[in-house]
């Protein structure tokens, strides 16, 4: 049988730099957010589906400033703190609704207290605090490849100089041979 087309299922993240940019809604926490409620959850489907046998493929860019907060030891440290921060605010809700006898909110509550706790739980035991290695195991295993940018993800041809794209390409290409141990395709 010969193939009629190709399906191409392409992933790409970027969130602009926010290491100790303060807090909600446009500082750190912003990047908090996209950890707990994109990055491991995508992983652990990812990881789920290796684990039963499933061949799978996909793409995921991973622009350079993204890669080096997802590696910065202080917003891991701000991430850990984050989440086990929630599971408790989710914990204390799950209480207090179950006190005023509302049911719903209180199921609501105990969802997000379990949520919380199993990022945690993945972010640490899981993958080891350390979401690039995650990302790069499945690309050396085949699953993934990892697209990269320009170092800053800037519009190339707005830039005034040939000098500017080329050292934006450079840093690129740098970052992504020290976080995955590869070129870029």
């Amino acid at each position: 049988m010969t193939s009629v087309g190709a399906f191409t299922f392409v992933l790409h993240s970027h969130l602009p730099y926010a290491r100790q940019a303060g807090m909600w809604p446009h500082g750190e926490e912003w990047l908090h957010e996209a950890i707990a409620e994109t990055y491991l959850p995508l992983l652990d489907a990812l990881y789920d589906l290796e684990a039963e046998g499933v061949d799978y493929r996909l793409t995921i860019g991973i622009t350079p400033i993204l890669a080096e907060q997802l590696a910065d030891p202080l917003i891991i440290e701000h991430f850990v703190h984050y989440a086990a921060e929630r599971a408790a605010w989710a914990a204390a809700d799950v209480s207090r609704f179950e006190q005023l006898g509302n049911e719903p909110l209180r199921d609501v509550a105990r969802y997000y207290h379990h949520w919380y706790a199993r990022n945690l739980t993945s972010f640490q035991d899981r993958y080891g605090r350390d979401l690039l290695g995650a990302f790069r195991r499945l690309q050396d295993n085949g699953h993934i490849e990892i697209a990269t940018s320009a170092a800053t993800h800037g519009y190339l041809p707005l830039l005034a100089r040939d000098s500017s794209i080329y050292g934006q390409v450079r840093t690129g290409v740098e970052a992504y041979r020290r976080r995955f141990g590869r070129d870029p395709k």
